[in-house]
């Protein structure tokens, strides 16, 4: 029995000693590798006999089922061991055979504004999403340089619903509202063919500026996506909430005579005015460096929304086994948002393994030779 004690605690040794080597390994190489490195099927086999041999020395060493600090300890390890098993690749797969729980490991899911979106892109998957011109989303092939592959008629290579690499989550996310704050906030420059001019910065909605010798200015609304569309005869301007950009701003003038007057202001089309019209408008729409950007999103389920959230970076959306982490938007236009999708199996196996392992070192290095400390002083101060 002592040799076979001796046995199970020197491979206990060595698998601690290869995770090292492995660990110091995996730091070195591109986070793709690593994660297929450590989800091949060698590893496998060094995880499940890592675990077996927790559980053996358990039961070998009796002593450990008297030492609490010991015993949260060895446990603490086999259910992180355990919950990293359940949750990777090859877990999924697993799950999805033998136990008919289909779920995507992760992924990317692309969603635009005022759309909804349950199409999961497999990670490595060389696909990518984009709007047709009537603001339908696609997913189209794309090489190794993020470039759009065409067949011969000059179309793109499009993926019907049912094709193996997309994943169709149980439910739809859409996005609401996607806005991202930037240091520098948005300008509107007004100048006149005197050569007079003002700048209002910030531009807020509902705001009132006033300007020198002409009056005031108020800004009536704040466009991402400004379009017109025709009630009555009459134009009525609106922000479109599919995909595109059109950034501008509408403002009315109360002039010092009484009167008032109304313009646009185009981000894209700068100094845009009509013979009418005396004022020169530049519209600087929010730019430089990224202060922060934040999701709207709803859950839908058969039509109802069931979760709504504003997420952002480490803030992520919960729903239904998934975490739905903020991980990148359009930076060009702001109209749609990327976010990667994560499995929540087996996290909390992880989780109440780390819990078990810290408490188990708390209890062992701390408390309890504190505990075994006051324990011995009460003793001697009642001799």
């Amino acid at each position: 029995m002592g040799q076979f004690r001796r046995l199970i605690l020197w491979l206990a040794l060595s698998l601690i000693a290869l995770l090292f080597v492995f660990s110091v390994y995996g730091a070195f190489i591109n986070a793709g590798p690593a994660q297929q490195f450590f989800n091949s099927i060698p590893l496998t086999v060094y995880w499940t006999l890592f675990i077996v041999l927790l559980l053996i020395g358990i039961i070998v060493f009796k002593r450990l089922l008297h030492v609490p600090g010991l015993l949260a300890m060895h446990l603490g390890c086999v259910l992180v061991f355990l919950g990293g098993m359940w949750g990777s690749k090859a877990g999924h797969r697993f799950q999805a055979s033998n136990l008919g729980l289909e779920k995507i490991p992760s992924g990317q899911i692309q969603v635009y504004e005022g759309l909804s979106e349950n199409r999961v892109i497999e990670e490595d998957a060389l696909l990518a999403y984009i709007p047709d011109p009537n603001n339908n989303i696609l997913i189209v092939e794309i090489n190794k340089e993020g470039r759009v592959v065409f067949q011969d008629d000059d179309t793109p290579v499009i993926l019907h619903n049912d094709d193996p690499r997309l994943f169709h989550l149980p439910f739809r996310i859409r996005l609401k509202d996607f806005y991202i704050e930037y240091y520098d906030p948005p300008t509107l420059y007004i100048d006149t063919d005197t050569d007079q001019g003002w700048q209002i910065r910030p531009v807020i909605k509902g705001a009132e500026y006033q300007l020198d010798g002409y009056g005031t200015v108020t800004v009536l609304e704040i466009f991402k996506n400004f379009k017109l569309t025709t009630e009555n005869d009459t134009m009525i301007p609106y922000d479109h909430p599919g995909p595109g950009s059109n950034p501008a701003v509408w403002v009315r003038f109360n002039m010092v005579d009484g009167t008032q007057k109304e313009q646009f202001a185009f981000a894209q089309f700068p100094g845009h005015m009509r013979d009418d019209q005396i004022f020169h408008l530049t519209y600087q729409a929010e730019g430089g460096m990224p202060k922060d950007y934040f999701s709207d999103l709803e859950v839908l389920e058969k039509g109802k929304v069931v979760r709504e959230k504003t997420i952002q970076v480490n803030d992520p959306l919960h729903y239904k086994g998934y975490h739905f982490y903020q991980t990148s938007y359009d930076a060009r236009n702001g109209r749609f948002t990327i976010l990667s999708v994560t499995s929540d199996s087996g996290l909390w196996f992880v989780w109440a393994g780390y819990i078990l392992l810290a408490g188990g070192i708390i209890w062992h290095q701390w408390i309890n030779p504190a505990r075994k400390y006051f324990s011995n002083r009460k003793i001697a101060h009642a001799a």
